[in-house]
């Protein structure tokens, strides 16, 4: 097995409980953003670069198992696109048809394109930048380049340089932060295929690590060497809670927005603290819904269907 090779079995706990902080750092800052925007806290920065960052992990391994491309975008499609339709069908419910258009709006353009008229739901625009990384990555794939790391090295580097030439030139924000995001998926790349190395450290000094990019504000490239702290305690930290959770980081992202512009404009609860506490008790319970009746069902599905397959081809003439 090569080291851009997986074992099915392999498996990396700790990113269930990081993707849930990541997500509920996007709803404190939105909460900031709409009760109270005079003192916006812009946590989302640091936050969606981590997010690609695990997913640079977590998806090169899963293609790494030796998936057709047909195969690696269905489960990429179960994961994604039936939480995000309930999503949308929220929208609708709590508002009307044109904010749930502006929310898939929102989608698809990958935050380019934000609706002038009525609300939308903002998390979705990092979903489409998400999914083309999955692409890049099964091109990548298709020509080598993750059986020669020097190639996602230079992709690395080359997404660096374009940050500081674009923040240089003082380009426009979303601009930085799409090459930052490219940045952060080659680091997880490159994380996942020297996941071995990096236990030679032991299991406390990436918390370390993590702790330091977090207690330290005006760090250079602070929102990389975030992403990569990530990634380091993910696969090679301590293991902070020893039981398997409900994985609801990716319902928190998608579902609190709806949740608390209906909150904060339709029932006009802008008191910070009063909307947190209502936001909570609503979106934990939907976000379990969709985990246990949506999401987790789907993910189900596509692993029977794997070992259907696998067992179809083991004895073909069974």
């Amino acid at each position: 097995m090569t080291k851009t090779e997986s074992s099915p079995s392999e498996y990396f706990p700790n990113f269930d409980i990081l993707r849930l902080l990541l997500a509920l750092e996007v709803v404190v800052a939105h909460l900031y953003l709409f009760s109270t925007p005079n003192t916006a806290w812009n946590a989302w920065v640091m936050a969606v670069p981590s997010f690609l960052a695990i997913s640079g992990v977590v998806v090169l391994k899963s293609y790494s198992e030796k998936v057709s491309l047909k195969d690696f975008a269905k489960r990429r499609a179960l994961r994604i696109l039936p939480a995000l339709s309930a999503s949308v069908l929220l929208i609708f419910i709590l508002f009307d048809s044109q904010v749930a258009l502006n929310a898939i709006t929102t989608w698809l353009s990958g935050g380019i394109y934000i609706p002038e008229k009525g609300y939308t739901n903002q998390a979705l625009w990092s979903l489409a930048w998400e999914e083309l990384a999955y692409l890049i990555l099964a091109g990548l794939w298709a020509v080598g380049a993750y059986q020669k790391p020097r190639f996602i090295w230079l992709a690395l580097v080359a997404s660096a340089v374009t940050v500081y030439v674009f923040s240089a030139s003082r380009f426009d924000p979303l601009t930085i932060t799409l090459a930052m995001l490219a940045q952060a998926f080659f680091a997880g790349n490159l994380a996942f295929i020297y996941r071995k190395k990096l236990h030679v450290f032991g299991r406390f000094a990436p918390w370390a690590f993590l702790a330091f990019t977090i207690l330290a504000p005006h760090l250079p490239v602070r929102q990389l060497l975030q992403a990569m702290a990530i990634v380091w305690v993910g696969i090679a930290g301590f293991r902070i809670i020893g039981f398997r959770t409900p994985d609801i980081s990716y319902g928190v992202y998608i579902y609190h927005v709806p949740i608390l512009l209906f909150i904060t404009e339709k029932c006009q609860i802008t008191d910070i603290q009063s909307a947190s506490w209502i936001l909570m008790s609503v979106l934990i319970p939907t976000c379990l819904a969709s985990w246990y009746f949506i999401e987790r069902p789907c993910i189900r599905y596509k692993r029977r269907k794997k070992i259907n397959e696998a067992n179809a081809v083991a004895q073909p003439f069974a």
